[in-house]
């Protein structure tokens, strides 16, 4: 989209006008989308947290500077609305002791045998606290002290959860491999 029209649209969009909301939301809807699905634990969670993400993105386009792209700076939002999510759950989250794989998993395969759906599926079974650590810096690339910051737990233990969650996966995508 060129400049000009990205500024119209936003201008109208913190007008309020529907029209102009729908044209971003459509236009971003399925990179969002893809963000809060390597967050949420269900399909139906990831839904939410997109319209919950963008209510917020049109609450606050005031706040967005032109420093940086438009879609860097809804990406920011989701994934902080994605861990906001993480903490209002927290509560009904129980803890289950995950069995520590200690042997290295042998990488016999390309990592182009595995589909993306495959790969999000994967993430998406780790236990909560390691999904939301293992996105944060494997794929959005949070360094680990922003991390532990953002979660409020200690860098060991934010290190230690990214550790398991690799294994964790490395495990899961050798077996799915064979």
């Amino acid at each position: 989209m060129e400049k000009d029209t990205l500024l119209l649209l936003l201008e109208e969009c913190k007008q309020g006008k529907r029209t102009a909301q729908k044209k971003l939301y459509d236009a971003y809807k399925g990179r969002m989308f893809m963000v809060c699905t390597r967050y949420a634990k269900s399909r139906q969670e990831a839904e939410d947290m997109m319209i919950e993400g963008f209510g917020k993105i049109f609450a606050n386009l005031g706040s967005y500077n032109f420093k940086g792209s438009l879609e860097g700076w809804m990406h920011r939002i989701m994934v902080h609305n994605a861990i906001n999510t993480y903490y209002a759950n927290i509560k009904h989250n129980t803890t289950v002791e995950i069995e520590e794989y200690t042997e290295d998993v042998p990488f016999a395969y390309n990592a182009n045998d595995i589909t993306y759906e495959a790969l999000i599926e994967l993430i998406q079974e780790l236990p909560e606290e390691q999904r939301v650590i293992f996105n944060m810096m494997a794929i959005d690339d949070y360094p680990a002290n922003s991390v532990s910051e953002n979660l409020g737990i200690t860098l060991t233990m934010v290190n230690k959860q990214y550790e398991k969650a690799k294994k964790q996966l490395q495990h899961k995508i050798a077996k799915l491999m064979l």
